[in-house]
């Protein structure tokens, strides 16, 4: 049985990386896009265990990886940041790995 990554060691969780990426790119390359996603959304989910969520901020503007509006916190519960785009209401959630800070 595999462990959580919240149960994991940096060293672990970079090996995970290199294993989720690797395996996104080849599904990618063979037509699996939907398999390919999968490994991309693990990839991101255990990347935020590696991050500091204190390092992002409720009522801030960030871009999400592979979206174009901008993405405003509402608030963090453990890695997840949840929040809404510009002009919509439905408040959803991203890891925080996926947040870049607007430039």
């Amino acid at each position: 049985m595999e462990k959580r990554f919240s149960e994991m060691t940096k060293e672990e969780l970079e090996q995970a990386l290199i294993k989720f990426k690797e395996g996104a790119m080849k599904k990618h390359q063979a037509g699996f896009f939907s398999e390919a996603a999968i490994l991309e959304q693990k990839f991101y989910t255990a990347k935020s265990y590696l991050m500091n969520p204190e390092d992002f901020y409720p009522e801030t503007a960030y871009t999400v990886i592979g979206y174009e509006q901008p993405f405003k916190i509402t608030y963090l519960n453990g890695i997840m940041a949840w929040g809404v785009f510009k002009d919509q209401e439905e408040e959803v959630a991203f890891p925080i790995s996926r947040l870049q800070a607007v430039e």
